[in-house]
């Protein structure tokens, strides 16, 4: 007997992105966590997809994660950064440090950035 079922990843994506939004994530930064594990799904890593939607959720609820990301940079050295990440949305911090690691490069030729 077959169990297999096909769910729509638009609609997992939104499913998925209200659940965050629900739990006080903004809404862009609730649909790149949602798109990163659907993603994960498609492509056939499961351990790193939804699966995971209820352990977020569950560390926003119980404090482990914030919900609203605010990252500082507490070093701001050229084509050097650290950014700490003061408990975000992991998915968040990743897309400002590769933003930020871009502009960097372009002024310096190279960059890192930690988080």
């Amino acid at each position: 007997m077959d169990v297999s079922h096909r769910i729509d990843a638009t609609l997992l994506t939104d499913f998925a992105t209200a659940v965050y939004a629900g739990a006080g994530v903004p809404e862009a930064d609730a649909r790149l966590v949602a798109d990163t594990l659907v993603q994960a799904d498609l492509w056939g890593h499961q351990s790193q997809g939804v699966l995971r939607l209820g352990r977020y959720r569950g560390r926003i609820r119980h404090g482990g994660m914030h919900p609203v990301t605010t990252p500082e940079f507490v070093v701001d050295a050229g084509a050097i950064a650290l950014i700490d990440g003061h408990d975000g949305v992991g998915q968040v911090l990743t897309r400002i440090a590769a933003k930020d690691a871009i502009r960097r490069a372009k002024l310096h030729g190279v960059a890192a950035v930690g988080l």
